[in-house]
């Protein structure tokens, strides 16, 4: 693909497993007069085919994690970590509908209620949010 405000060229390319999910994405970046900047995507995924992590390359240095997954038992996404950052990892709960009910982190924390009540708000019984509560790690409780 050409890109008339660079005046250079864009290319794509992506290979995928046997189930169609990106392995790798490849972007090319190459404009007149300027390196060429090769960005390389790669991605795995667990036996049940959920995404376990996204590396990043650029022009061929070392891959970072950009992100790495875990899951539980039931296959939901029980943590997620971003560039490997002990504070950008975060936990979900979950109630016995598999409902989201809490994700934690160092840096934020939100509950999310459901057929409890929280605040003078109404239960709900059929899946919707009756109320949620969050706070940001540098507020007073």
């Amino acid at each position: 693909m050409n890109n008339p405000l660079s005046g250079g060229t864009e290319k794509a390319y992506i290979a995928y497993n046997f189930t169609g999910q990106p392995l790798q994405k490849k972007h090319i970046h190459a404009a007149t007069g300027k390196d060429t900047q090769t960005e390389l995507y790669t991605y795995t995924y667990d036996d049940a085919l959920r995404l376990k992590t996204t590396q990043y390359s650029l022009n061929g240095a070392a891959a970072v994690t950009l992100a790495s997954n875990t899951y539980d038992e039931l296959g939901r996404l029980k943590t997620s970590t971003r560039n490997g950052q002990a504070n950008l990892a975060t936990t979900y709960n979950y109630n016995v509908r598999s409902w989201l009910i809490s994700s934690s982190s160092p840096l934020f924390n939100q509950t999310l209620y459901y057929n409890d009540t929280y605040a003078g708000s109404t239960a709900r019984y059929n899946g919707n949010i009756s109320a949620m509560s969050w706070k940001m790690s540098n507020e007073i409780p």
